[in-house]
């Protein structure tokens, strides 16, 4: 199999990703203990066995890919290495007893916090009565991850694929050890961030999945009469917020990405214009008197089109 991706993935450890190729790649090398499918909840590497605010999930069978049975114990090491490095994910689990505790300093034991394992099962004490536990554990970010002397490591995972070799994250082999496993499989990845080429490698059979996020309208029409076509519409903007007193400046910037846009129509093609910029009411002293530097910095997300029109203001 073979899949285009439009950026090189950062990261392959779970709880440290925050770009989609990297996550796409975790999802081939790890699975999430519940699966969610339509707004429900199924059991996928764990047998859901709470009550009320006692979290109790025993763990099937499965295993890494150097044959070792992932455990509870695994599960439990990659929540308190969230939690002990006060990693981003970390307040996510303040739902646990004595999470916050521990976040905020006030105690410096991670025993005193409400995970523990027994047998195949591991035991978490919620705050609350929730099933918001389902929503953590069915996605990527929050799943076992193997540890070698104290350090994550993706080089063994459990998912169907495993790392073809430790220093590349662009080609993947099966996993001899997944429950699923019948026959080898490769797995490689093609870095190509133009859509056009994207929809040739797809049509020329080079690529069975290509996952550029964006394509313009006059590229999909290129797929709409496929069987398997499916499209999501994308509610990316391009958002710029400025103090309450810059309102001279906001409407300078405004006619700049219009002008932008009539001279790159070709390249902003299927763009729409949304007139309704909230300007505010402030008082014309205020406004008159106001000086600012010549020199402005402007922070924006780097993916199209935002790149571009921003990039056009500089």
């Amino acid at each position: 199999m073979r899949i285009v991706l439009d950026d090189y993935p950062k990261n392959s450890i779970p709880f440290d990703v925050v770009d989609y190729s990297s996550a796409l790649i975790c999802s081939m090398l790890y699975e999430p203990l519940f699966i969610k499918k339509n707004d429900c909840f199924f059991e996928n590497l764990v047998k859901d066995l709470s009550k009320c605010k006692q979290i109790v999930l025993d763990f099937k069978e499965f295993y890494w890919s150097n044959g070792e049975q992932c455990t509870p114990k695994d599960f439990k090491d990659t929540l308190f290495y969230i939690i002990k490095n006060r990693l981003p994910l970390s307040q996510s689990l303040d739902f646990i007893e004595g999470v916050r505790d521990y976040l905020d300093g006030e105690k410096d034991n991670l025993d005193d916090i409400g995970i523990t394992v027994k047998n195949n099962r591991i035991y978490i004490t919620s705050l609350i009565k929730s099933d918001y536990y389902k929503h953590l554990f069915s996605t990527i970010y929050f799943v076992p991850v193997k540890f070698i002397d104290g350090e994550p490591t993706s080089d063994i995972s459990y998912g169907y694929f495993q790392k073809e070799s430790t220093d590349c994250l662009l080609k993947f082999r099966s996993n001899k050890y997944h429950r699923n496993y019948k026959e080898e499989k490769v797995l490689s990845f093609i870095i190509d961030d133009k859509p056009h080429n994207n929809i040739k490698y797809f049509f020329s059979s080079k690529v069975d999945i290509t996952s550029t996020t964006i394509f313009r309208r006059k590229d999909i029409l290129k797929f709409k009469d496929l069987r398997s076509y499916r499209s999501l519409n994308s509610n990316l903007m391009l958002r710029i917020e400025f103090k309450e007193d810059l309102k001279d400046l906001k409407e300078i910037l405004e006619n700049s990405i219009r002008n932008f846009f009539k001279k790159n129509l070709d390249v902003l093609d299927d763009i729409d214009i949304v007139d309704n910029l909230e300007m505010g009411i402030l008082e014309e002293d205020k406004i008159d008197n106001f000086k600012y530097k010549k020199e402005i910095k402007i922070l924006f997300s780097d993916y199209y089109p935002n790149n571009l029109i921003s990039k056009g203001l500089i």
